[in-house]
């Protein structure tokens, strides 16, 4: 006969986002100033299966790869934030930032760009734990391009403060919405663990 056993309850498990200053102006300047204008790819979509280049438009915006400095920055300090959020929300397994095979990016969305509704982690980068949004632009600075989260769109104005870094479990559904007027900068990245069980 077997008997269950009680697991311990995570009450904030079901947290979609949690979004908190991270950068100062100087920093962020600091990171803007590392990108190169000759730099910028279109961003593609990946077939969860293949792995192949997905002919799907639901990604129009451009982006670039960045890489830490000597000393680390800023991903010293967006890691320091990660683990620390992770430990207080959803207590993952969570390992490290692959910068071989998954680095984080810059993306730029200008007129008419989007990021239509996905997630983060697919059979292919299913170690995927934990995504993570920088804010580098001032949301003065744009109209539209806004970061939701599915299924109930609700106005999130925290996660537009420039500096604030948003972390979210790769597998919740979040789309940017089309840019009206100006540019929008963001920095996004993933951290990797073991795979859920």
């Amino acid at each position: 006969m077997l008997f269950p056993v009680k697991a311990n309850a995570n009450k904030k498990a079901v947290v979609q986002y949690a979004s908190i200053p991270l950068f100062n102006d100087e920093e962020i300047k600091k990171i803007i100033d590392k990108l190169d204008d000759n730099k910028w790819d279109n961003s593609m979509v990946y077939d969860n299966k293949t792995e192949e280049i997905s002919k799907h438009k639901i990604r129009t915006n451009k982006e670039q790869p960045l890489w830490p400095e000597q000393g680390g920055f800023p991903f010293d300090i967006i890691t320091e934030e990660i683990f620390k959020v992770n430990s207080e929300y959803w207590n993952f397994d969570i390992r490290y930032i692959d910068f071989a095979k998954d680095p984080p990016l810059v993306l730029k969305y200008v007129l008419d760009q989007e990021f239509n509704w996905h997630f983060d982690m697919s059979g292919v980068s299913s170690t995927r734990k934990l995504s993570f949004t920088i804010q580098l632009s001032d949301s003065d600075d744009y109209e539209g391009g806004d970061l939701q989260f599915g299924p109930v769109i609700e106005h999130q104005p925290e996660i537009k403060k420039k500096g604030n870094i948003t972390i979210f479990p790769s597998y919740v559904w979040h789309r940017v919405t089309p840019i009206t007027k100006g540019n929008r900068y963001a920095l996004v990245g993933w951290v990797h663990g073991p795979t859920f069980k």
